[in-house]
């Protein structure tokens, strides 16, 4: 008698392209000035330069090369034909179009 073996993929995965995204969306609030600075971080010193480079410039960059990934596994996943990851990578480039639309430009 044969047995039917249903293999159940899970609807989201954790993948390098999420983990880019996520990090961007971590600094998002203070790098779209929703939030203000910390008040420890006003006098000048290695932290305060520290904070304003992550928040300021890696996170936007950090945004940027999220989309560059997922749209890169956009593809090689529609080749492949797994069309839950396409779904996924084009959640993410949606998620990081919005966040950076968010960001001042100066």
């Amino acid at each position: 008698m044969a047995t039917l073996q249903v293999q159940t993929l899970p609807r989201f995965q954790f993948r390098v392209s999420t983990a880019l995204v996520c990090f961007g969306l971590i600094f998002l609030p203070w790098s779209a000035y929703f939030f203000d600075r910390p008040n420890f971080l006003n006098d000048k010193g290695f932290a305060a330069a520290t904070f304003n480079f992550v928040v300021y410039h890696f996170s936007a960059a950090v945004l940027f090369f999220g989309f560059v990934v997922a749209f890169g596994s956009l593809f090689w996943f529609a080749y492949k034909r797994h069309w839950r990851a396409v779904f996924q990578f084009f959640l993410e480039m949606v998620v990081c179009v919005g966040a950076v639309i968010l960001l001042p430009t100066y």
